[in-house]
Order: structure tokens, then C-alpha cells, then sequence
């Protein structure tokens, strides 16, 4: 029994070790979203309210309990977001890892050695993945009084947890049984001061970013209906190619391991919570963000570990792989440090330095450019975090923005994305000696104002 008890406590401790190093690795891996939400931090650290912009009330928080708890901890680190954002996805990823690990064995090594997990630093994935898990394991171990409040903070992580509400929903009413009535006071107050502080600071209940990502897959802005999702998987590619062996044998054993689990409970909860996610997004023809993935990915590898053969040959064999795929992603995740995606920090220093601080800037991508330029105003062409040019995109329009927004500097690629290409045409910019990597800028031409060529 000690013998047991020894290995688990070693188990946890080399998956934690596991965890921490990786996530040092990739601690500079910050995808442009986690810098939107890290500019929102930041302006409230300094008593500007959670704001994009100052001034400028628009919510763009698609993870409220994630940015919550990202201001807490920032704050509690003198300001160090980056370093907070680190922590945070670190220790909600060994929590998921964990109980990854309680539920089927091995499992927790298989999602702790995946470098994709890591490059989501500074976004709500870890936290999103580990709620999840959590609402499994309390269904599994019949403690239901915990469910509501776990589900409003599931919701409150990503609103796609309302798929998996469903999902429980229907698990406890074919059991019939059902929480304390008692247990649905806290996430009832969790509910209301959420909506009641969203629409004093706001004024309104859903945060705008939600409603953009949805119309830019209404309008087809980034691949006809129904491809949007699917279409952008491509982005995968660095994250598995290197260890594309591990990934289909995961496939493999994943389809033995949900055999296996016929008639448990995370076959009853898993299986119907991937399939009604998927629909949402396929459906809703969202843009297949690379974290949306995370939940697929995630169960994936704890059905995969329930196929490894249980045999000592089987482990041993895993464990090898494990070490193997660990190893290889200490690499790709440090390549996320050094990918072109810093370019926008290039930028950013180029633009404090060579131009008015009153300058407005607009750009496709507005994470890092945001972050950088701390105290611009930056108008975002998708509409994450300037609503009206959602509604553009909604209905198709790539154009109407440059005429409304009148920046005063335009972030352009090589070649134009089509949303940027409206400013190639417009006989008001010329371009600025700033050129790096794909990445050029657009003026207003001195002298002259919109409606005034």
C-alpha cells in the first residue's frame, strides 16, 4: 500500500515538473488574442477600467472568469501580466492533467508532453479544459451538488461550456437525480453579478467579441459555409507535425478506447459534449481559432490512453513515446517564441517612435500591436474590439471601414489580406518606409483629410 502511495505522490510530481518546464519554454508564446485580453488587464491595472481603448466602453472579453482571475493575479505580481498568464494556463493545465490521470491511466502524461497546450499561454484554454474535466469527474463520482456551480464557471470560462450544461442536464434527468436546491443559490448570485456588472460597465450582456466571431462566420470571411472550421486546421500543422507518428496512434487507440468505455460515464458526457460543440461550430460556420481544437484534442488523448494495451509491454512501450513527444515539443514550443508573429512588436516600437502619440492605427490582428502600443488608439478591422466594423464584416463589407474609421496609420501584409485591401485603393495613404517581414504601413497622406483628395 505505501509502495502505491509513494508512486502516486511521484506520479503527480514528475507530471508537475513535466508541466512546468514545458510552460517555461513557451512562457513568450503569446497568440495575438491573449495580447487583447493582456491590453484589457493592462488598462485596468491602471485604474482605466477594462477597456481596449480609453475611454471607449466595448466588451471584448470572451473569457470573463479567465480575465477575472488574470487581473487578480497580475495585480498580485505588481503588473506582470506575461508572467501571470504563464501561471495561470501552467496550473490549470496540471489540474487537467491530473485529473486526466485519476480517470484513465497514462493520460495525464499524454496531454502534459502535447506541445499545442502550451502555445495557448495568455488564453483561457487550460482553465476551459480543466472545468470541463472537472464536470466529468464530479458526474463520475456522483457529487451533484457541485454541479451548478461548476457549470456557471464553466460558462463563465468559454460560453461554448453551455453545450456540456446540456450534456449534464440530460445525464442526471436519465439517472434521476439531481442536485440540493440548495446547491443552485451560488451559481444563481455567480449569474447575476456577471450580467448585472457586464451591462453597468458595458451596456450590454454579451461580450461584442462573441458576436463578431460568430458574424465572421455568417458573412464566409474566412471560408464558405460550411469549411470555416475545418478550413483553418492547417494552423495545427506545426504544433503535430513533428510528432505526427504520436498522433496517429492516438487515433488509433482513441477508437479502442471509446469501445472500451461503452456505457460510463464519461462515454455519456464526452461523446455528446464534442459531438453538440462541434455542431455549434460547423453549424455557425465559425472560424476554426486554433484553441477551439483544444477540447477535441484533449479527450482525444485521454481515449487514447484508455486503448493502450494494458500490459506491462503497453506502458512501457507508452511511456517511451511519452518521453519521445515530451523531448521533440521542448523545441516546437520554443519555436512559438521566434515564429514572424513578433513582427507586431517590431512594429509597435517603430510606431512609439516615428509617430504622434494622438495617432490613430488600424489593423486586422490588433493583439500584440495593442499590447505594444499601449496607449493608441487602435481600431480593429474584424471587429473583435471596434463593433461596428463586426457588423461590416457581417454583411460582407470589407470597404465602408476606411471611409468611417479614418485612420491615421494602416497595418498592411504582403500581399493585402482582403480585408485590408480597400486602403490600397484609397488615394489618401501612401506607404512609410516601415517594411519587415510581410509587414509594411500605410499613412495618411500629410496634408490632406477624408473627403479632401
Amino acid at each position: 500500500m505505501l509502495d502505491k502511495l509513494a508512486w502516486r505522490k511521484m506520479k503527480y510530481v514528475l507530471l508537475f515538473a513535466l508541466v512546468v518546464f514545458l510552460s517555461y519554454r513557451a512562457r513568450y508564446a503569446q497568440i495575438d488574442d491573449a495580447l487583447i485580453y493582456a491590453r484589457y488587464i493592462n488598462n485596468a491595472l491602471w485604474g482605466n477600467g477594462f477597456v481596449f481603448n480609453l475611454g471607449e466602453k466595448v466588451n471584448g472579453l470572451t473569457s470573463p472568469l479567465f480575465c477575472y482571475l488574470l487581473f487578480a493575479v497580475s495585480w498580485m505580481l505588481h503588473g506582470n501580466i506575461i508572467l501571470a498568464s504563464v501561471l495561470i494556463s501552467a496550473i490549470f493545465l496540471f489540474l487537467a492533467s491530473v485529473l486526466a490521470e485519476r480517470m484513465v491511466p497514462v493520460a495525464g502524461f499524454l496531454i502534459a508532453s502535447v506541445g499545442y497546450f502550451y502555445v495557448q499561454v495568455g488564453m483561457e484554454t487550460a482553465l476551459f479544459l480543466f472545468m470541463l474535466i472537472l464536470t466529468v469527474t464530479l458526474c463520475r463520482e456522483e457529487k451533484y451538488n457541485w454541479l451548478p456551480s461548476v457549470l456557471a464557471l464553466l460558462v463563465l470560462t468559454r460560453f461554448e461550456g453551455g453545450m456540456m450544461l446540456l450534456v449534464v442536464c440530460a445525464h442526471l434527468f436519465r439517472r434521476r437525480r439531481w442536485p440540493a436546491l440548495s446547491s443552485f443559490l451560488p451559481p444563481l448570485a455567480i449569474a447575476a453579478g456577471f450580467l448585472l456588472l457586464n451591462y453597468r460597465v458595458y451596456g450590454q450582456i454579451l461580450p461584442s467579441s462573441t458576436t463578431a466571431k460568430i458574424g465572421q462566420g455568417l458573412s464566409g470571411a474566412l471560408g464558405p459555409w460550411p469549411t470555416a472550421f475545418f478550413g483553418m486546421a492547417w494552423q495545427l500543422d506545426k504544433d503535430f507535425k513533428p510528432t505526427i507518428y504520436f498522433v496517429f496512434a492516438v487515433v488509433a487507440l482513441a477508437f479502442i478506447g471509446v469501445k472500451r468505455l461503452r456505457g460510463t460515464v464519461l462515454n455519456e458526457t464526452v461523446l455528446p459534449f464534442c459531438a453538440l460543440l462541434l455542431a455549434f461550430y460547423v453549424l455557425l460556420n465559425i472560424p476554426g481559432y486554433r484553441w477551439y481544437f483544444a477540447p477535441f484534442i484533449f479527450f482525444g488523448l485521454v481515449y487514447g490512453a484508455e486503448g493502450i494495451p494494458r500490459s506491462r509491454v503497453g506502458y512501457s512501450v507508452a511511456a517511451v513515446v511519452i518521453a519521445a513527444v515530451a523531448l521533440t515539443n521542448v523545441f516546437v514550443v520554443q519555436r512559438f517564441n521566434e515564429t514572424p508573429e513578433t513582427d507586431y512588436r517590431v512594429l509597435a516600437e517603430w510606431l512609439n517612435r516615428n509617430t504622434p502619440q494622438e495617432a490613430t492605427i488600424e489593423a486586422v490582428e490588433t493583439g500584440r500591436l495593442g499590447y505594444y502600443c499601449s496607449h493608441r488608439y487602435i481600431f480593429d478591422i474584424m471587429g473583435l474590439t471596434t463593433p461596428k466594423n463586426a457588423d461590416h464584416v457581417t454583411h460582407g463589407d470589407w470597404v465602408s471601414w476606411v471611409a468611417e474609421d479614418k485612420p491615421d496609420y494602416i497595418v498592411m501584409h504582403t500581399p493585402a489580406l482582403k480585408w485590408e485591401r480597400a486602403a490600397l485603393k484609397d488615394p489618401l495613404y501612401e506607404q512609410t518606409p516601415f517594411l519587415y517581414r510581410g509587414v509594411y504601413v500605410l499613412r495618411r497622406k500629410p496634408g490632406l483629410q477624408p473627403g479632401n483628395p
